[in-house]
């Protein structure tokens, strides 16, 4: 797993790079919250040219504001309540994209890889975040891995008839049926 730090020292996604056999790497992003704030990856390219890259300033504000309002899924995300895990060893990771699974009998589903801790998930209290340093989440994982694995259980929503697969902006209902795939040790490089 590879965390992403923010600004704010929050992790905001991981990337699982997974080796499915001696040659075959393949790497999964997952964002810690449920959907990311666009539906397609050209409007991520919109809100880093018309967002982002402006110099912080005068109209900067105001620019966010008529993005947000134009785009319900992305105020959504913004106002989404994002705590601060413990540990990266201790948040929740889900895939956005949707992968076709097909079984030997050439049934298909679609769905989504959600990765959990098997401990759980565990968060601060917005006074104990207060008491952390920026790089908390990075300080603590070399001495947690150091006594031994963390295992991460893998498993696929799957999506049902009502579900857009190609929105990513919308989180598929809790209720979806998830499929244990399989458990991926965190271990220290």
């Amino acid at each position: 797993m590879i965390p992403t730090p923010t600004p704010e020292g929050v992790v905001a996604a991981a990337a699982f790079l997974v080796c499915l056999n001696a040659v075959l790497f393949w790497m999964l992003g997952a964002p810690r919250l449920m959907a990311v704030e666009v539906e397609r990856a050209r409007r991520s390219v919109d809100i880093l040219k018309r967002i982002l890259v402006p110099t912080v300033g005068a109209g900067h504000s105001e620019t966010l504001g008529a993005f947000l309002a134009a785009h319900p899924n992305a105020r959504r995300f913004v106002e989404a309540p994002k705590p601060i895990p413990t540990s990266f060893t201790r948040e929740a990771f889900f895939a956005v994209t949707s992968f076709k699974f097909t079984n030997a009998q050439g049934g298909s589903r679609h769905g989504r890889f959600r990765i959990r801790p098997e401990e759980g998930t565990e968060y601060l209290s917005d006074e104990q975040a207060a008491a952390k340093s920026a790089d908390f989440l990075f300080d603590e994982i070399g001495p947690r891995l150091a006594s031994g694995p963390v295992l991460l259980g893998v498993f696929v929503q799957l999506a049902d008839e009502r579900d857009d697969l190609t929105d990513s902006s919308v989180p598929w209902p809790e209720g979806r049926t998830k499929i244990p795939f399989g458990t991926s040790p965190f271990v220290a490089p």
